[in-house]
């Protein structure tokens, strides 16, 4: 019957309880009829109930009961009418029917219990189940809300990055106008206070202009004349120096006009070597030909000051010091001619 119940149920042999119940059937009956072993072939019927409700349920288990019943009955029947010989005891056969009768409402209450609670457990899977629905769908959901939330975040992240970006780049500009602000309240404070003293300085050249011009009308020497001329060359290139330092202080526009390079080279150079010591050796290299520009001599008198100045604090302490001034030609480029339209070839 295991074998049957589990190996057979379903696969090759179908109806495998039905078929199950008409052998179990059949065997009580014939048990029944022949009495069995020592007479107790009737009390194997009472295991019928039992294996009925097991295998097919309480309502379909009372219909097999009832048919065995009514098989079994017919065999009291024709007993009790000695047309059927049954080798029992007659106390045995008055008793067994009630006996019967008892054993099937054991067999009845136990499947009633055990439906009973196949039917909970049926009903709590079904829950389960509803719940496990239920489950991934608000699980489904939570994840939907995670991601549009995650989303949201991320634009969110991105809007404040670029806020923070622009919050630091308007403190920057801010920092640098202020900067930009500060230096301007220096300069104008610098030009005001150059513009003073510019103002001092070229009064106090006036006066040795003045003097040094009555001293030239007094010396007769020749070589005391060459000296005073030199003074007297220093002194207007100290007042043109002022005068650059007022047109500093007052924003003046700078006046530019057309001279030849080489010319003003020689002449500055001389003035400016007076500065430079005697053990540096300082040589000035012009090209052939005359090399006309348009600018500021003053100006260029003061760059060509600073380029010395600096070059003689370089070579200081140096074996065999040598500066060298060149003067090279140089065509703009066309970038700076798109830059400064105001720039041109002389």
């Amino acid at each position: 019957m295991p074998l049957l119940l589990l190996g057979l149920k379903g696969r090759w042999l179908p109806r495998t309880r039905e078929l199950v119940m008409v052998l179990a059937f059949l065997s009580f009956s014939v048990l029944f009829i022949d009495g069995g072993i020592g007479q107790a072939g009737i009390y194997w019927a009472l295991m019928f109930p039992f294996l009925a409700f097991l295998l097919t349920g309480v309502k379909f288990g009372w219909r097999w009961i009832l048919a065995f019943m009514l098989v079994h009955g017919s065999f009291l029947f024709l007993h009790g009418f000695g047309l059927m010989d049954l080798n029992y005891e007659h106390d045995t056969l008055r008793f067994v029917p009630s006996m019967f009768l008892l054993f099937t409402v054991i067999a009845c209450s136990f499947q009633l219990q055990q439906e009973r609670r196949q039917s909970e457990l049926n009903r709590a899977n079904r829950e389960l189940q509803e719940g496990e629905c239920k489950l991934r769908g608000v699980q489904q959901h939570l994840e939907e809300s995670v991601l549009l939330r995650t989303q949201q975040l991320e634009i969110l992240n991105k809007k404040l990055s670029l806020e923070v970006d622009e919050k630091i780049e308007a403190l920057q500009q801010k920092e640098f106008a202020e900067f930009k602000f500060e230096q301007a309240l220096k300069m104008e404070s610098l030009g005001t206070l150059v513009g003073g003293i510019a103002h001092d300085f070229n009064n106090m050249l006036s006066g040795i202009t003045a003097n040094l011009y009555l001293i030239q009308r007094q010396v007769t020497s020749t070589d005391a004349l060459k000296r005073l001329d030199k003074v007297g060359d220093l002194t207007m290139h100290a007042a043109e120096m002022i005068r650059q330092l007022m047109t500093f202080a007052r924003k003046d526009h700078v006046k530019l006009s057309e001279f030849d390079m080489c010319s003003f080279l020689k002449e500055a150079f001389k003035l400016t070597r007076l500065s430079i010591p005697q053990d540096i050796r300082c040589e000035l290299v012009l090209p052939e030909g005359k090399h006309f520009i348009k600018g500021d001599a003053t100006q260029i008198q003061q760059i060509l000051m600073n380029l010395i100045n600096n070059a003689r604090d370089a070579v200081e302490g140096v074996d065999e010091p040598s500066i060298e001034v060149r003067l090279t030609r140089s065509d703009p480029a066309s970038p700076f001619l798109r830059n400064h339209s105001d720039a041109r070839a002389v």
